[in-house]
């Protein structure tokens, strides 16, 4: 059994496209960036924080053969996607939507569940939630 350190969760992703995805996290979603680490023989990794998680951005200093599947979350096998709750869905896609990126997906409605799938500019999934106001 896993004893945890901390509750925090960290997601990784690997890019090719540095300045776009830096623009995305930081600006569009408006995350605070943490310091730079520079990762000898390896890449920089920028650090985003999501409440009390963060998304790390790792960029390597050399050609990253293989991409990650495109689409759906449910086209294709692995880690497809993670989920943000949110209180502001219609502003974020509104925000994303300015800044070139298109959702995967409409803004849907389950019971009081609204949510949309988008993409960073890598075409790694985030599902938005926002749970209705009671």
């Amino acid at each position: 059994m896993i004893e945890l350190a901390t509750d925090q969760i960290q997601v990784g992703i690997v890019t090719r496209n540095a300045e776009a995805m830096l623009t995305f996290y930081g600006k569009t979603l408006g995350l605070t960036m943490q310091p730079r680490i520079d990762v000898p023989e390896m890449g920089s990794l920028y650090f985003f924080e999501l409440g009390s998680n963060i998304i790390k951005l790792m960029v390597p200093d050399f050609p990253v053969e293989h991409s990650n599947a495109s689409g759906l979350p449910y086209q294709s096998t692995g880690l497809r996607y993670w989920t943000v709750q949110v209180n502001n869905i219609d502003t974020l896609v509104a925000d994303i939507k300015k800044h070139g990126l298109a959702p995967l997906t409409e803004i849907d409605q389950i019971g009081d569940i609204r949510f949309v799938i988008v993409t960073d500019p890598d075409g790694n999934c985030i599902e938005l939630l926002e749970m209705a106001a009671a």
